[in-house]
């Protein structure tokens, strides 16, 4: 207990605003030290090597008392937790046994390594930055396109999730394709039913069969722009694979957690009728 009692009144006295002179300094450095021996003697055999000699940082604190004459306050040394700002001087400076044309060099190498670490900080920022903004103003695209024709034939005919949109006014399902979209323009293929007025049931969802229109009545080189200014809603479309087997029977789930009926009519899931035909609160 006087050990760490002695070190806690020798770090508030070297912490000190009040200007502690420096006799009062080396007395407390020399209680803790002599504390810290009494320790080891009372605690370890004669023939074990004291705790405190196995590093420098215990006998360099008898350098502090000089250190206040010729620098003055002793809590000015203090540079933050976790030796925060003298880490990057360890990294350079891997001993004080040199001349002084090498310290200097080392100092403008630190001043380089700061400058150069301080410049990529402020990139960074700057990067963040312009990121944030265009997030903020590029709107959020809520469909996929694919890159061809024969992708989207080849997920129709897998039995794969499907991204696709509805336009403005119309039940009329789209899916958008093209390599071009970077200079500004998609195509577009619409969405047949097969069985019209039928489906099958499942889990609430209505699987109709479908298929895509026609290549005569795609739409080439649309532009993007005006496109989506024309779309009103988003959805996927999910394949019914029953024992493995697939009739391109498709169900549809819009982003808003709405489903589409057999009429690719947009409607709440047929599971919500029954689920809540009963009015619990009459």
């Amino acid at each position: 207990m006087q050990m760490f009692h002695s070190m806690h009144v020798m770090i508030c006295v070297l912490m000190s605003p009040r200007d502690p002179l420096a006799d009062e300094v080396d007395e407390h450095v020399k209680i803790f030290l002599s504390c810290c021996h009494r320790f080891s003697r009372s605690y370890f055999k004669k023939e074990v090597k004291p705790f405190w000699a196995n590093t420098g940082n215990f006998p360099t604190l008898l350098c502090l008392a000089d250190q206040r004459r010729r620098h003055g306050l002793i809590r000015w040394y203090w540079e933050g937790t976790s030796e925060r700002f003298i880490q990057k001087l360890k990294r350079v400076l891997t001993s004080m046994r040199k001349t002084t044309p090498y310290f200097a060099g080392k100092l403008t190498l630190i001043h380089k390594t700061n400058v150069m670490e301080w410049l990529n900080e402020e990139l960074r920022k700057a990067e963040e930055e312009e990121d944030k903004q265009d997030s903020e103003t590029r709107p959020t695209r809520m469909y996929y396109q694919y890159k061809t024709l024969e992708e989207i034939e080849r997920k129709m005919r897998l039995g794969e999730v499907i991204s696709r949109f509805t336009l403005h006014g119309s039940n009329k399902i789209m899916i958008a394709y093209g390599g071009r979209r970077r200079s500004g323009f998609m195509n577009c293929i619409g969405i047949t039913k097969l069985n019209k007025g039928s489906s099958r049931k499942c889990v609430g969802l209505a699987y109709v069969s479908c298929d895509l229109d026609d290549v005569n009545n795609l739409l080439t080189d649309v532009n993007v722009s005006v496109m989506e200014s024309r779309m009103e809603h988003y959805c996927l479309m999910l394949p019914l694979i029953d024992d493995g087997n697939f009739d391109k029977e498709f169900a549809i789930i819009y982003d808003d957690w709405d489903v589409g009926n057999e009429h690719f009519q947009k409607c709440l899931p047929n599971l919500c009728a029954i689920l809540f035909a009963v009015d619990v609160l009459s």
